[in-house]
């Protein structure tokens, strides 16, 4: 059914394997955004003159834009905390799709441990950026799914 790439141990089949794990979750997620969008606003857009493309850019993507702000932090955490799950599905010893907490320890173990905490600390940076960069919209999703 699906012809075999030839990305056994590959960064892209790891990537392609973490979209496939998130695509359904993003997918309710967003459509259960859009379905909460007032009818009335589609409809006098609509009205209007507008195209679906006209109220899907001007409308109804800045409405749920705290929404996709917020499912792009939980995926991406998601995605940097669960890196090791499609790893270990496909397979292989290629060093650039080893994920940042193997490759942590592994350089830390020859120096007897001593840089795993320092090396924790540099790889759960990364993960506390996005989510700062993105967290006024992430909360402000938050609020507006109770508001509704």
């Amino acid at each position: 059914l699906f012809p075999d790439l030839g990305l056994a141990g590959e960064l892209p089949a790891v990537w392609l394997t973490l979209i496939g794990f998130a695509l359904p979750f993003t997918i309710f997620l967003l459509s259960v955004a859009m379905m909460r969008l007032p009818a009335n606003l589609i409809d006098a857009a609509r009205g209007d003159g507008a195209s679906h493309a006209q109220v899907f850019w001007h409308i109804a993507l800045p409405l749920a834009a705290p929404t996709v702000a917020g499912v792009a932090v939980l995926l991406f955490l998601w995605g940097w905390n669960e890196y090791l799950v499609p790893l270990t599905m496909i397979g292989g010893t290629n060093p650039e799709a080893l994920p940042t907490t193997v490759r942590l320890v592994a350089y830390s173990v020859p120096t007897g441990g001593s840089g795993i905490a320092a090396a924790a600390c540099i790889h759960s940076a990364v993960a506390i950026g996005v989510f700062l960069a993105l967290e006024r919209s992430f909360s402000h999703a938050l609020v507006m799914s109770v508001d509704y």
